[in-house]
């Protein structure tokens, strides 16, 4: 799970090759909006799946 973060943080921060190249403390606010970025990503993922699985269900149909 941890690699599919780091793999869509990659996506998302494609400037410098997906790599943030200044230290942490010179580079800590683009660590932290490329976070929040991931973050709002996962939720909105989660929050559409949930809703289609939910509407499957509604259908009638079986979702494990």
């Amino acid at each position: 799970m941890q690699e599919s973060r780091h793999r869509l943080a990659r996506k998302i921060c494609h400037g410098g090759g997906g790599q943030i190249r200044q230290p942490y403390g010179e580079g800590k606010e683009d660590q932290l909006a490329v976070g929040l970025v991931v973050n709002a990503v996962a939720l909105w993922n989660t929050r559409y799946l949930s809703a289609a699985v939910d509407q499957l269900r509604a259908q009638g149909r079986a979702v494990s």
